[in-house]
């Protein structure tokens, strides 16, 4: 076994180290299609922040930093996706505090807001 996972190793690092062959990977990114309704998912952007993405029953898709302001914590996507007064909110998992999707808002803290961020687009 130990000679396979070394012949692996020497596969991988070769292709490390060859730009070439390196290009040839390229990163998988689900579609927004995959998200399910009603709940969030993060998403790990090129420089390395996080994305929290949700779809409503409408199919609206909704892109927000995935780190809450109040903890510090990348849990938004953990969040309770729902409405207040018709808009399209997510309540933190841990301190309970309420975002505008659209806007990136807290509707608790008008100082206090999420970024908003492009929603991705399917795949072709």
């Amino acid at each position: 076994m130990d000679r396979h996972v070394a012949a692996y190793r020497d596969e991988w690092r070769a292709v490390l180290d060859d730009p070439a062959a390196l290009a040839r990977f390229e990163p998988h990114v689900a579609g927004v299609e995959f998200l399910e309704q009603g709940r969030g998912r993060a998403a790990v952007l090129a420089d390395g922040t996080e994305a929290a993405l949700f779809r409503d029953g409408d199919g609206e898709v909704y892109a927000v930093g995935n780190r809450d302001p109040f903890s510090g914590a990348d849990v938004i996507a953990n969040g309770i996706m729902g409405s207040r007064d018709g808009v399209p909110v997510v309540v933190s998992p841990l301190h309970r505090h309420e975002f505008d999707l659209r806007t990136g808002a807290c509707l608790d803290d008008p100082a206090v807001s999420l970024p908003v961020l492009p929603v991705p687009t399917a795949r072709p």
